[in-house]
């Protein structure tokens, strides 16, 4: 676990305090936000967000925490006055006591939001409001006419064969394994209830399983054994023709892509991925900030003060607007306006193809969806692709699971 508390100058903080008119010797209220810690870049944009928002609000000492225990235990048991949580530990944060109702339960009436189906309430009472989602993509060279349209499963394996494994796909822990599975589960069956009853059985569903088999036969299985290559060299060298990842896998590929005379940056392309033959219904998952229990009046004053800021144009321009040298993070806002938005579309263009994608995002509010169903189903999933347990084993700490 890391604390990041990159301005703590004391010349600094006399220049902002004259500046806003505050006294001198004020003593700073220290905010402690307990953060989503897999972001590329991330040490640059928690420095920048820490900089902009003391500057604006110069008597709190903001805090960030970066846990690479996010998963294993870290969330649920933190202590922060703010939380960023992944909505399927959402139920357990609140059984927890960690955090409180949402402080305006109409914080999001104004917003041009995205489908959440719920996932950022518990019994219906509003917890938190959504910061960040995600989904399993697929990425590939954009003149690659075959998987461009491939519609269903079998398409890809068309595209692929069903034996010459040039498929990326991280499925090492887990909680990658039940997440690819339910994903697939929405791609076969369009009814809520109908995905709840696969999901409430012992037994894995005998089509998402068969689903499952047919990816793990495409995946390139020697990738992420050697520690010396990434996953996604074996995609910029041409050893492999996809990625099914998230969306920020393309802030690697672009860092390194000029280093492999075979891939330039414009030949990037992102679309959804079908693991299913009756085609692709992406299946979102939701990070949401939330305020923990008890905060008294000022403290939670000041937790919205810095939830209010993530959110903003300047919040958002400072994640998602790389600098001079950087790539762009292709991290997802549920927000549709940023999805338009003319300074970062200039930076990062690929939102203009990301944006039809998102729209058509499912998020699942069902009590089968929460890390650890999730992860009772990973389990299941991995004994029956019958994989040895070095090439699909518990993902690695300090990284997003399911994240090449």
């Amino acid at each position: 676990m890391r604390t990041l508390s990159f301005i703590k100058s004391g010349v600094l903080f006399l220049l902002l305090a004259l500046l806003q008119g505050i006294p001198a010797n004020a003593q700073k209220r220290e905010l402690k936000a307990y953060l989503f810690p897999y972001l590329p870049n991330q040490d640059v944009f928690y420095q920048d967000l820490e900089q902009a928002f003391e500057a604006k609000y110069p008597s709190i000492d903001l805090k960030i925490v970066l846990d690479d225990d996010y998963y294993y235990g870290g969330l649920t048991d933190s202590i922060a006055d703010v939380y960023e949580i992944d909505c399927i530990f959402l139920d357990d944060m609140v059984a927890k006591g960690r955090i409180d109702p949402f402080p305006d339960p109409n914080y999001l009436a104004t917003l041009d939001t995205l489908n959440y189906d719920g996932v950022h309430s518990v019994g219906g009472t509003f917890y938190a409001v959504p910061h960040w989602i995600c989904s399993y993509f697929m990425i590939y060279h954009k003149d690659d006419a075959a998987l461009r349209n491939a519609a269903y499963l079998k398409d890809i394996e068309q595209a692929l064969g069903t034996d010459k494994e040039t498929l990326l796909m991280d499925l090492n822990s887990t909680l990658s394994a039940g997440q690819a599975y339910i994903d697939g589960l929405r791609d076969d069956r369009e009814d809520k209830a109908e995905i709840a009853a696969a999901l409430s059985k012992e037994e894995l569903d005998p089509t998402g399983i068969c689903n499952m088999k047919r990816l793990w036969a495409m995946i390139k299985k020697e990738a992420g054994k050697d520690s010396t290559v990434t996953q996604v060299e074996y995609f910029l060298s041409g050893e492999a023709r996809a990625c099914i990842s998230y969306a920020e896998t393309m802030n690697e590929i672009l860092q390194k892509v000029d280093s492999f005379p075979y891939f330039k940056k414009e030949n990037l392309m992102i679309r959804d991925w079908p693991l299913s033959d009756n085609g692709s219904r992406p299946l979102g998952w939701v990070d949401a900030l939330a305020v923990r229990k008890g905060l008294d009046q000022t403290k939670t004053d000041d937790a919205m003060k810095l939830i209010d800021f993530l959110l903003s144009d300047e919040g958002y321009h400072l994640a998602l607007i790389p600098r001079t040298s950087e790539a762009p993070r292709y991290l997802l806002p549920p927000y549709r306006k940023y999805y338009h938005d003319s300074e970062i579309l200039q930076k990062a263009p690929l939102y203009r193809v990301l944006y039809p994608l998102v729209e058509n995002f499912g998020p699942l509010k069902l009590p089968q969806v929460t890390n650890d169903e999730i992860q009772k189903i990973g389990v299941k999933v991995k004994a029956a692709l019958g994989v040895q347990d070095n090439l699909l084993k518990d993902g690695t700490r300090g990284k997003h699971p399911g994240r090449l």
